[in-house]
């Protein structure tokens, strides 16, 4: 393997494409073939998945050396970190970390957090909402941060959702 990295850098060198103000560059060349790695998947086309794989690992073998890295201090780096990682594997065969698992926790939980004026707002939220939407304030539910940094926990029967901003509970921007 050793020599493959070898073999991988000199080429890049002898294409002068090994300096570091080429790295954004390299990083669109990995995604590039990471997704020609996906189609091949798709296809279900063993030789284009391995031509795929290799073509990923040689352009982040080239974006580490830009960037005065190693292949192995990368790996072992990434090992150090997930060796002892807790989590399950979800429907679609992906492990997630247990960080990343959804949290349950109750209405009360959250509102505890919350800075008093924040707390008020939701509450009259909840009163005035309370006689379509029943919340039971000491249910658990599911949370989980959405794309604008929101906490957001869905009650499924009544297809009801509470937000609270991020920044107020569990450590926002």
């Amino acid at each position: 393997m050793e020599q493959l990295v070898q073999n991988v850098l000199g080429w890049a060198e002898d294409k002068g494409i090994l300096s570091s103000d080429k790295s954004l560059g390299q990083m669109c060349k990995v995604i590039e073939e990471v997704g020609e790695t996906a189609s091949a998947l798709v296809k279900k086309d063993i030789y284009a998945l391995r031509d795929g794989i290799g073509d990923s690992i040689v352009t982040l073998i080239i974006l580490a050396g830009q960037n005065g890295l190693t292949p192995q201090e990368c790996l072992q780096a990434a090992w150090d970190e997930i060796k002892d990682r807790k989590g399950k594997v979800n429907e679609n065969g992906a492990f997630v970390k247990e960080s990343d698992l959804d949290v349950k926790y109750s209405v009360s939980d959250v509102l505890s957090e919350l800075p008093e004026d924040v707390r008020n707002k939701v509450l009259e939220h909840l009163s005035v909402n309370n006689s379509v939407h029943h919340v039971d304030m000491d249910k658990k539910y599911l949370f989980k941060k959405n794309l604008s940094g929101i906490f957001v926990f869905p009650d499924n029967e009544f297809e009801y959702w509470l937000e609270v901003e991020c920044k107020y509970f569990g450590g926002g921007q």
